[in-house]
């Protein structure tokens, strides 16, 4: 995400939640932030995505195995996506496998923050 926000925190968070501001942004699977010197890095764990009267959610684990989640389908059971790093680029790059045929688009983004 390429908008800058200036705030002021003591303490880094462990969970970030950024809304997503427009359709085409680049969603990074890494961020770095900066406050009182010190650098902190977030990796993306998931993504809600929204439709006209609908949203759905891509959560992303640790090991990069990506679940797609539509409350409406599958008994409301997260369904496991294609595995591995071609698919996390596709988040990255607006390729949201099953929520693209639904032309969802990214709304919200959940970084959480990286062990040192």
């Amino acid at each position: 995400l390429e908008r800058v926000m200036h705030t002021t925190v003591h303490r880094m968070p462990n969970i970030l939640v950024a809304q997503v501001p427009g359709e085409g942004t680049e969603i990074k699977e890494h961020i770095s932030i900066e406050s009182t010197g010190e650098r902190t890095t977030y990796r993306l764990h998931g993504v809600v995505l929204h439709s006209i009267d609908h949203f759905t959610s891509l959560l992303i684990r640790r090991d990069g195995t990506i679940y797609y989640h539509d409350g409406k389908e599958h008994n409301g059971e997260p369904i496991r996506q294609e595995a591995g790093a071609s698919q996390r680029q596709g988040v990255i790059h607006g390729h949201y496998g099953t929520a693209a045929k639904r032309n969802m688009i990214p709304i919200l983004v959940l970084y959480t923050k990286e062990s040192p």
